[in-house]
């Protein structure tokens, strides 16, 4: 159950993974405690419940890194950003200069990344820069981190230095879209294929172990180091192609990173493997609605609907993109069906309000 409720966490669907971690959390060994906390920290951060994962958190968190950096993301989206910084500080000073003195520099990598951009945010640019830097020392392929820098840097005024860092940036990005070349020959080890889904809630059989690379996308997911958790996923993809989570998370990291075309492409992709499978028809909607696409969206949007009538996250996306279009009336209907299948759904709640106050 842990494992599917971490599955659900890498397709973002912060609440299905709360309904399979709660009770995992409430009895669960000593061994896994913090794997646990973890799992269910993130699923309250994609629910927009950032409170409940401060409160598993907060010196809980063993000294590990990467929940510590969990802890300070909680605590940002929180609203609670001088809280994020304290909390980050002490492992942020010990940072080192060398990335070669670390194991593994890409968790420290993380740790500069979100530092930096919480010091930029409260106007604290020349200390942003600093340690935008280090995270380029530190993982010298992360497009985000480049582009962070070459914000601090515009903001600090030093503008030939910023556009050196844009243009490593965009470099990173060109790189990342270009055809791969094939791998070697290898052998793998066959891995049973992801079952196709009816529905985003069905996963009523044990899910199959992840892969090496997918266990590596999700400990990087968590960290905050999206480039690198694509690397990962892609790396699984050209190991087993038909592998649907695979290709699921690459979807959903590159609509992260906010690269439309990429996902609509990797979404697409996905969609050839299982035409009738209204998860990635979701997807590729999604996708869609990221290149502004609207009429594609909608096309899909409603396909996914119906070939799956309980598909609550279309259904909310598909009122989001009616509420831009002034179709106020399906879009209500559309959002009550939401509430009446899932009381708790916040998001619906929220436009359904946006709808009855007219602000749309």
């Amino acid at each position: 159950q842990l494992l599917r409720g971490r599955i659900r966490v890498l397709r973002g669907d912060g609440p299905g993974a709360l309904a399979l971690l709660k009770p995992v959390l409430a009895n669960h060994p000593a061994s896994v405690d913090l794997e646990v906390r973890r799992a269910a920290a993130e699923a309250y951060l994609l629910a927009g419940q950032p409170a409940e994962a401060i409160k598993l958190l907060e010196g809980r968190t063993g000294g590990v890194p990467s929940l510590v950096l969990l802890t300070a993301k909680a605590q940002r989206q929180a609203g609670n950003a001088q809280a994020a910084m304290a909390t980050l500080q002490p492992l942020a000073a010990k940072l080192p200069e060398d990335p070669n003195t670390v194991p593994d520099p890409r968790p420290a990598a993380g740790i500069a990344m979100e530092y930096a951009s919480l010091l930029a945010a409260s106007g604290r640019t020349a200390e942003a820069v600093t340690f935008f830097e280090k995270a380029t020392r530190f993982h010298s392929q992360s497009r985000e981190a480049w582009a962070g820098l070459a914000r601090a840097l515009t903001a600090s005024g030093r503008e030939a230095e910023a556009q050196q860092a844009a243009a490593r940036a965009e470099e990173l990005a060109k790189a990342a879209s270009a055809p791969r070349p094939a791998r070697p020959a290898v052998a793998p080890v066959p891995e049973p294929a992801a079952p196709a889904p009816s529905a985003p809630a069905s996963e009523a059989a044990a899910a199959p172990v992840l892969s090496a690379n997918l266990q590596e996308a999700m400990r990087l997911l968590s960290e905050g180091q999206n480039e690198a958790a694509l690397a990962a996923v892609q790396r699984e993809i050209e190991v087993s192609p038909s592998d649907l989570r695979a290709r699921t998370l690459q979807v959903r990291l590159l609509l992260t990173l906010q690269r439309g075309p990429e996902a609509l492409r990797a979404a697409e992709a996905a969609l050839a493997l299982q035409p009738e499978n209204p998860d990635l028809v979701y997807q590729r909607g999604v996708a869609l609605m990221a290149t502004r696409n609207l009429t594609g969206a909608e096309a899909d949007l409603r396909r996914a609907i119906q070939l799956a009538p309980r598909h609550t996250a279309a259904m909310n996306d598909l009122a989001v993109l009616l509420i831009s279009q002034k179709k106020t009336d399906e879009a209500r209907k559309l959002l009550e069906e939401v509430l009446r299948l899932n009381p708790q759904d916040r998001t619906a709640a929220a436009n359904l309000e946006q709808i009855k106050k007219g602000g749309a």
